[in-house]
């Protein structure tokens, strides 16, 4: 690596398709990473080590519960600022007749937000001791809330009890 770009993120080849708010997110995390390398090294960064330090005032920010990461995009546990229980709309909503179509289109938003993987079962739910419960919560009720806020009232009746979005979806089908 070239002296100058040691710490830095690689860099994503879709740069120019992004929004300034993320592209400000990114901005902010890279310095983030580059403070966190200055102070503790490349090898430490973002780790459980980092969060014990004392003087590590980014240990909540880069990590929650023992060391689950959050802030990696990449990551179906990250969140995004803007990600909030309307932040999903698909129209038209589920009326029963249209599940194929709506289906389709639930699962392009899921997967476009990296949520998919809670409604096809590929994540399993932690146990309530699992360091990865709460961001497993977190992102399961915030699937849970998308899907309901775009079937019809009396179909989201029939599933707001339902705790778990992998369920919600088989329920759907």
């Amino acid at each position: 690596m070239e002296e100058g770009n040691a710490h830095k993120l690689p860099v994503d080849p879709f740069e120019h398709t992004l929004d300034n708010e993320t592209k400000i997110f990114r901005t902010y995390m890279q310095n983030c990473y580059e403070d966190q390398c200055r102070r503790y090294g490349p090898e430490k960064t973002y780790n459980e080590d980092t969060k014990k330090d004392d003087n590590n005032h980014f240990g909540n920010l880069t990590t929650v519960d023992q060391g689950v990461p959050t802030i990696d995009p990449l990551s179906p546990y990250y969140v995004h600022p803007s990600d909030g229980p309307t932040s999903v709309s698909i129209t038209p909503v589920l009326t029963g007749s249209n599940y194929h179509s709506w289906a389709r289109s639930m699962r392009r938003a899921l997967g476009g937000k990296m949520k998919y993987d809670f409604v096809d079962g590929s994540i399993p739910v932690p146990t309530d001791l699992d360091p990865l419960f709460r961001a497993w919560s977190r992102c399961n009720m915030l699937v849970h809330s998308w899907i309901m806020n775009s079937v019809t009232e009396s179909i989201g009746q029939s599933i707001v009890f339902i705790e778990n979005a992998v369920d919600v979806w088989n329920d759907l089908k």
